[in-house]
């Protein structure tokens, strides 16, 4: 199957005071038509600059230094502005973490999903605005939204957190992308929303075929809606592959860590795992592994190179495959083992 977007040795620097500091170094993965791809790891990793860097939203301290990124077989680094334009929101669409911040507090929530909707009257047309809110309310419907006349007529801050991220999903979706970007889309929520939004996007998915690039630094939420993972650090991405076999088959220490820091039934009387120190800044970053400071089993060729990446057959399925770039593929053997 062709891939509908595909990254190659993307890299992101921060220009500050003078200096390029590099934020995204050598990213690279595919994401396929329908699919749910999810990218974790801690705050500071470079899940979100990975994100704005597809459609070329990065801040304007950031540029992009190498790499490709293609999306359904089109180049788009190097686009104009004005071309990019013509592919966000039609053809790639992104869900933001915090709704209340980025919906407009002074515009109607309806108002701003048909504004969606009239950026495709061509030029010289008329807008009909009673169809474009016809069509708006039957899409919310179509996405569980009840009552939609009356969210349609409320302002963001007359909404709860739940309703403003299903808003943001419906403005993100009704113009029908092929691809869809979702930064920490249910940080802010509790759980039984949590459960209902992803819910929601499953059922997206399912039905219209628009493939997801879903950013969470939550284990668990990724586990739940993706069929693969990658696992960043530190702008880099340290492992991937099939979700189930990375967390039952964790190949970096970095993956072991946060996997063995989630509480669950099967850890029940189990310390959880305590990952030392803090993600490196952009800043701070040496050769070798990004990990290797706050690895317990880093070696001196740790710090000098970072590891080539190691193809793993699946345990389950040994023609899913799973990359990782660490020394020690294997967990560290118990106490009394050997």
């Amino acid at each position: 199957m062709t891939p509908l977007l595909r990254v190659e040795n993307l890299g992101v620097a921060i220009n500050r005071g003078g200096k390029k500091l590099s934020a995204l170094d050598g990213v690279s993965f595919e994401l396929y038509p329908a699919e749910i791809l999810g990218i974790v790891g801690e705050s500071g990793c470079g899940k979100s600059i990975t994100a704005l860097s597809l459609a070329g939203l990065l801040p304007g301290a950031a540029e992009l230094t190498s790499g490709s990124i293609r999306f359904a077989g089109r180049e788009l680094r190097g686009l104009p502005e004005g071309e990019l334009r013509t592919i966000r929101g039609r053809e790639i669409s992104f869900i933001f973490q915090e709704p209340a911040l980025s919906l407009n507090p002074l515009i109607k929530a309806g108002a701003q999903i048909a504004e969606a909707l009239e950026l495709e009257k061509k030029p010289g047309g008329r807008r009909d605005r009673a169809a474009i809110r016809e069509r708006a309310l039957r899409f919310m419907e179509r996405l569980g939204l009840r009552e939609a006349e009356r969210i349609y007529d409320s302002y963001p801050h007359q909404l709860s957190g739940g309703m403003c991220q299903r808003v943001m999903i419906a403005l993100a979706l009704i113009r029908g992308p092929r691809l869809l970007i979702a930064d920490e889309p249910t940080t802010a929520l509790d759980v039984t929303i949590q459960a209902q939004i992803l819910d929601l996007m499953r059922r997206v998915n399912r039905e219209s075929g628009t493939g997801i690039l879903f950013i969470s630094h939550d284990l668990k939420v990724i586990r739940s809606i993706s069929s693969r993972v990658l696992v960043m650090y530190a702008g880099k991405i340290v492992e991937s592959g099939p979700v189930e076999e990375v967390f039952a088959h964790p190949r970096h220490e970095y993956t072991r860590g946060l996997i063995g820091s989630i509480p669950g039934r099967e850890r029940k009387g189990k310390p959880l795992v305590n990952i030392p120190g803090k993600v490196p800044g952009i800043g701070e970053r040496l050769p070798g592994c990004p990990f290797a400071p706050r690895c317990g089993r880093a070696e001196r060729r740790c710090f000098e190179a970072f590891p080539p990446e190691t193809i793993f057959p699946g345990a389950e399925n040994p023609g899913a495959l799973h990359r990782a770039h660490c020394i020690y593929p294997e967990p560290r053997p118990a106490e009394g083992e050997h």
